[in-house]
C-alpha cells in the first residue's frame, strides 16, 4: 500500500486541454491530458520509455484504489474535455490518488515501486 504524504507544493489553478480516464472498474479521473502516468513497466518514476502522457493511456494499466485495494486495471477510455481548471499539486515525487468518488481513485504518477503482482 501506498503511504500517505502532506502536499509539498500547490501552484496557482490554470486552464489546460483535459481528459477523463475511465478503467474496467469504473473508476474515473479528470486530469490534464499532458500529465504523466507511469506504466506497469517502469523501474523508476518517469522513465521517459516507461510513461506516457494521460491522452494516451487508453489500453494501458493503471493503478486504482477501491475501498482501500490497490489493483492494476486498464483504462478503457479516454474522453476529451476540452479546456479544464487544473491544480498543480506536487507531494514531493510521491504518488496520490484522485478520482470522482472517494472509493474508486486512480494514482496518476509515480507509482513505479509498487508491487505489480
Amino acid at each position: 500500500k501506498h503511504q500517505w504524504t502532506q502536499v509539498a507544493d500547490v501552484l496557482p489553478t490554470l486552464m489546460a486541454k483535459g481528459v477523463r480516464l475511465v478503467t474496467t472498474s469504473g473508476a474515473a479521473l479528470r486530469l490534464s491530458a499532458l500529465t504523466w502516468m507511469n506504466l506497469p513497466s517502469a523501474l523508476s518514476d518517469l522513465e521517459p520509455v516507461q510513461s506516457k502522457r494521460a491522452h494516451e493511456m487508453k489500453g494501458e494499466m493503471v493503478l486504482v484504489n477501491r475501498n482501500g485495494l490497490e489493483r492494476w486495471e486498464e483504462v478503457v477510455d479516454v474522453q476529451d474535455l476540452g479546456l479544464i481548471e487544473v491544480v498543480p499539486i506536487s507531494f514531493g515525487g510521491r504518488s496520490f490518488a484522485a478520482g470522482e468518488t472517494p472509493d474508486a481513485m486512480i494514482y496518476s504518477h509515480n507509482v513505479a515501486h509498487y508491487d505489480k503482482n
